[in-house]
């Protein structure tokens, strides 16, 4: 502990001489600054290092597997279109003219027997079709089709489909379905021995059986794209991107032999590394690289393929084998021997031999070309591009059979084991530098903090008015400047308040009395009391009834000496100006009293009420009102009391009731002078923001005025706060 104060001791008198600014800027570099940027230099260049070592390669294996199922399963749907498009009989069949309808028959049902089963192979088949243009032979519906204008196929005219894929040099093709990114579309192309063509082969398949599983849950939360040799994608991750053209900024087939792009560096396992943006890299298999262990070559797997070799009408079609080994089929006349379908191993090759099958299909070395279909009316086109030239992501993209290419995307914020262990040193180091400096930092900070704290205090009993607040302080930095500057600010404040408030006080009070002195109380209390004797003696009892509600009308209204009475004296005085208004106009207005006795007692700003029934008379036009009646009405609500004059005059308009809430209606410049503005102020004056004046009123109808104020038995004061 003591060695803890005679540390904070020597910090203190270390900094004192610094400006606040200054001791900041010297804590920050020399303690936090400094460190953390060497420390994150060396810890940045290490994880970097490590990370691109371990993630490349762990990347580069899970790519390699992710091709070979990929190309497994485009291998095993493209040799059942092929095993169709080149089977002997069915080709003889189309090619034939039909004289009657029982060779018509005899032809469905070989397809029906030969075909339908051979549809279910594989899994994810949602539509096998036939279509032809013998128009001879029938369309039985099922798997015999004529193409037909209007009819719809996947979202695309059936005869626009069948014209642009007749068109495609390409005998073999995959397509999306436009407005589905669930399907996807295999085209075979059915040609006869001198090149003529007989039809189509149409597949369905439906994208989550064939595709969905491998790419919709890639490793690492990346994305996987299946594109064609136009560079299109088939399949991908995100099923919006399908349709649309990827750029990257390097192809594989851009490194091919003769072409002019800059070389690229082997990676392992004979995977190209290309550079990325910002110090990313792009990783692609050369065509040329060796195949690992179940890699696939562009000619086929590392398994032993079936063949089929076509000629005349015998076909014999290797199916996918288990483990590599192909099953084989003979197909010669209308017999069909096929291979079992395995689940591990890969589809073998075909050979087309005495068919006119154009190379690059499936079946010629195991490649296929997919055709740019994005042209072809009714079939399918790109919905834009993709970019990822500029991705900051790991890019790897691996060569498929077919001239097909997998990219994928795969982000970088996974770390192995490796870069955790130096992610825990660099924090452990950080950490310690930390907690150094946090002692070191803490004893200033904890003295600038209590400083501004107490000058905050200070500021806080200031805002409440007590303007003798002071704080002391011994330190010449800028805070100790602040505090001088208070201290000297709370003084000359509480000054300039005491003087704001007297002079208030007595500009108000002498308005008042001024206002109030216009009238000479003794000259009219002199001729008030002739006017009685002089009634008096002639015995006019009514004459006398008037002077005597003029007496106590101006007994109170003259009186310079009060601001407030208590409720019973100012009902008096009320009821003494309705007395005169009586005989003014006799019988004509009806005026009834609620007053609660309570309240009687409990005191009021003087000549409040009067005004109020003043305006029932002179704006209100009570007395043209049949059955008028005026209410005053005097009540105690808990602690408040409430008082209202309600009337059946002719109302207020609501234009105007506006301009009265606003304080900016202009009166016609009747009445005595105290209108509902001065009646607010005087409230105000002695009541503060307790009181209220509301005024309701229907136009044609009624007014209701209403004055709430706290209930006082004693008499108020005019407030300092007013």
């Amino acid at each position: 502990m003591r060695l803890r104060l005679r540390l904070d001791k020597w910090i203190l008198g270390f900094t004192r001489s610094l400006s606040l600014r200054g001791k900041i800027v010297v804590l920050y570099v020399l303690i936090l600054l400094l460190p953390t940027l060497v420390l994150s230099s060396g810890a940045v260049y290490l994880v970097i290092r490590s990370f691109h070592h371990s993630y490349m390669n762990t990347a580069e294996e899970a790519v390699q597997q992710t091709a070979q199922i990929v190309d497994f399963s485009k291998k095993s749907y493209d040799l059942l279109a092929v095993r169709t498009a080149t089977d002997g009989e069915l080709i003889a069949r189309l090619g034939r003219e039909y004289a009657d309808m029982a060779e018509n028959v005899d032809t469905v049902n070989y397809v029906d027997r030969t075909f339908l089963i051979t549809s279910k192979y594989l899994p994810g088949i949602a539509d096998f079709r036939i279509y032809h243009t013998n128009e001879t032979l029938v369309e039985d519906g099922q798997l015999l089709w004529r193409p037909e204008a209007g009819r719809r196929l996947a979202g695309m005219d059936e005869r626009a489909w069948y014209e642009a894929a007749a068109k495609s040099p390409n005998p073999l093709f995959w397509s999306d379905v436009p407005g589905k990114a669930n399907q996807s579309v295999i085209t075979r192309k059915i040609i006869d021995n001198s090149g003529e063509l007989l039809g189509m082969v149409y597949i369905l398949l439906n994208y989550d059986a064939v595709f969905g599983e491998l790419l919709d849950h890639p490793f690492n939360d990346g994305s996987l794209y299946i594109v064609d040799d136009n560079r299109r994608v088939l399949a991908a991750t995100n099923r919006a991107d399908i349709g649309k053209r990827l750029q990257l900024q390097r192809w594989p087939q851009d490194d091919a032999p003769g072409s002019d792009a800059t070389p690229v560096t082997a990676g392992p396992s004979g995977m190209s590394v290309t550079a990325g943006t910002n110090g990313t890299a792009e990783m692609s298999r050369s065509a040329d690289a060796p195949v690992t262990a179940g890699q696939s070559e562009i000619s086929g797997t590392s398994g032993t393929a079936g063949t089929s070799d076509v000629s005349g009408s015998d076909v014999t079609t290797g199916a996918t084998g288990t483990s590599g080994t192909a099953g084989t089929s003979d197909v010669s006349g209308s017999n069909v021997t096929t291979g079992a379908t395995g689940t591990s191993g890969t589809t073998g090759t075909s050979d087309v031999s005495g068919s006119n099958v154009t190379p690059g299909a499936t079946g010629t070395s195991g490649t296929s070309v997919t055709p740019d279909m994005s042209a072809a009316p009714g079939v399918t086109g790109t919905s834009g591009a993709l970019d990822l030239s500029g991705t900051k992501d790991m890019l790897m993209t691996q060569p498929l059979s077919s001239h097909w290419t997998l990219v994928a995307l795969m982000r970088t914020k996974h770390l192995d084991n490796q870069n955790r262990m130096i992610l825990v040193l660099i924090v452990g180091i950080i950490t310690l530098f930390l907690l150094l400096s946090m002692s070191l930092m803490t004893t200033i900070v904890r003295n600038i903090v209590r400083r501004i704290r107490k000058l905050g205090t200070r500021m806080s009993d200031l805002s409440r008015g007590e303007f003798e607040a002071t704080v002391r302080y011994s330190e010449n930095d800028e805070l100790g400047e602040l505090e001088n500057r208070f201290n000297s600010m709370s003084e000359r404040l509480g000054k300039l308040v005491d003087d704001i408030t007297k002079s208030s006080l007595a500009e108000k009070e002498q308005a008042f009395k001024a206002l109030q002195a216009q009238i000479n109380p003794h000259f009219i209390y002199n001729s008030l009391g002739l006017l009685r004797w002089r009634a008096m003696d002639a015995d006019d009892q009514e004459q006398i009834q008037i002077i005597d509600a003029l007496t106590t009308f101006y007994r109170i209204t003259l009186n310079n000496r009060i601001s407030v009475i208590r409720i019973r004296d100012e009902l008096e005085h009320v009821r003494a100006y309705l007395d005169i208004c009586q005989f003014r106009y006799p019988d004509k207005v009806r005026v009834e009293w609620e007053v609660d006795e309570e309240a009687l007692a409990c005191y009021t700003i003087k000549t409040v009420l009067q005004p109020i029934v003043e305006n029932c008379y002179l704006h209100g036009a009570i007395t043209r009102r049949p059955d008028a009646v005026i209410r005053i009405a005097v009540a105690m609500e808990g602690n408040r009391i409430r008082m209202s004059v309600f009337d059946n005059g002719q109302g207020i308009p609501a234009a105007v009731l506006r301009e009265i809430g606003r304080g900016s209606h202009a009166g016609k410049g009747k009445g005595n002078g105290f209108g509902t503005t001065n009646i607010k102020e005087r409230l105000a004056l002695y009541f503060g923001s307790d009181a209220a004046l509301t005024i309701e009123s229907e136009a044609g109808a009624w007014t209701n005025v209403a004055v709430s104020f706290p209930a006082s038995a004693d008499e108020p004061a005019i407030r300092r706060e007013a």
